[in-house]
């Protein structure tokens, strides 16, 4: 997506004030990228990874720039450092709840640790995911999505009729000019089958 953005930045083209996208480019990052950018990200947030037993990390409302989350019983965390991950790149949160945690009813469903105290790690703009996946409850936001239909629609014909999934060629200007040619021919036979 990036390297499409700034090729047709060189031809002169204005940035897109939307990009309607698929659940594998909306992130805390890119979201936030592309609103640094003046572009809207519109597309489906993936659900929240769950790698063990307990509540997932958009059943809490996380405040990163209040400086605290909420955790599903309603108690606001004690404790949140930032860490600079330098083999990513990528700064995160970590939430703590301490002793709220010690006498909480809902302690052995929202943690699996031995001391039984939640941990939360979320992204450093993961308050832009949590509007989103807020965001994809309203109707409004499933009647934007209706615009994606055809664009999935086109894509699916793509692979499934014409090889778009897969390039015969080495080399990104090969292949980029074999997928024009793919997308033409999509297009003519949409056309020819319009006529008829």
């Amino acid at each position: 997506m990036t390297q499409t953005l700034e090729a047709e930045a060189e031809r002169g083209f204005e940035p897109p004030s939307e990009l309607y996208v698929d659940t594998a480019y909306v992130s805390d990052n890119s979201l936030h990228d592309q609103q640094e950018r003046g572009t809207e990200l519109v597309g489906p947030a993936r659900p929240a990874p769950q790698h063990f037993k307990g509540y997932a990390a958009d059943q809490f409302n996380v405040l990163n720039n209040k400086g605290y989350a909420v955790c599903p019983a309603g108690k606001k965390s004690v404790h949140r450092c930032l860490i600079d991950d330098s083999s990513s790149k990528d700064g995160y949160y970590r939430y703590e709840w301490g002793h709220h945690c010690d006498q909480c009813q809902q302690q052995k469903q929202c943690s699996n640790r031995k001391n039984g105290r939640r941990e939360l790690v979320v992204g450093l703009h993961h308050d832009l995911l949590q509007a989103r996946r807020i965001e994809m409850q309203s109707d409004e936001f499933k009647e934007r999505m209706h615009q994606r239909s055809g664009v999935e629609g086109t894509v699916s014909e793509s692979k499934r009729g014409y090889g778009l999934g897969r390039t015969r060629y080495r080399g990104l200007e090969k292949t980029s000019l074999g997928n024009y040619m793919k997308g033409a021919a999509v297009n003519v036979h949409r056309w020819i089958a319009r006529l008829l």
